[in-house]
């Protein structure tokens, strides 16, 4: 409905928990918000933090973060290639033709949670992704500030350009 009302407007999601979805189903729903909005789509990704969202859907918590890189590896590939070729630990396709194509090329931009761990910004910069973060979360700013640190050296060594991304923090 907001992208039939609006024509400037960016659209995007606060995360899309991609271990609790299937990622084929996730490429092609996304991929119509973006045509639908005629390419105004930011994709927000994360893996979750409750644990009763992973009991609710019966998926093991200790595979989130597999199951996370597979599956966001998997929407990249549905919006990038003809077909859809994947095997992995948690999922496998074989010459899925996913339709549509999002508007936005080579994909819409990514933005991925980085909450807590280290090891999620140093991610997110490495793969050149904009960071969403909770600034709430850190009682102290040189906390937070010493993981963006993370991010920014990460997308520096990656060879990303670091004046076209950009940090969102939620509060």
């Amino acid at each position: 409905a907001v992208a039939q009302r609006t024509k400037r407007i960016r659209l995007g999601t606060g995360v899309t928990l991609l271990p609790l979805n299937n990622p084929v189903r996730t490429a092609e729903e996304y991929a119509m918000l973006d045509v639908l909005s005629d390419g105004r789509l930011d994709f927000g990704v994360g893996r979750g933090v409750l644990k009763t969202e992973y009991e609710l859907f019966n998926v093991p918590e200790s595979e989130s973060q597999g199951r996370f890189h597979e599956s966001l590896d998997i929407v990249l590939q549905a919006w990038t290639q003809e077909s859809l070729t994947y095997e992995g630990k948690y999922f496998t396709f074989r010459d899925v033709l996913t339709l549509p194509k999002p508007v936005q090329q080579p994909h819409p931009p990514i933005w991925a949670a980085c909450a807590f761990t280290p090891e999620s910004f140093v991610w997110a910069g490495q793969r050149g992704f904009h960071a969403m973060t909770a600034p709430s979360s850190y009682p102290r700013h040189d906390a937070l500030r010493a993981k963006m640190d993370l991010y920014w050296s990460a997308l520096k060594a990656a060879g990303h350009d670091l004046t076209t991304r950009e940090v969102l923090g939620v509060y």
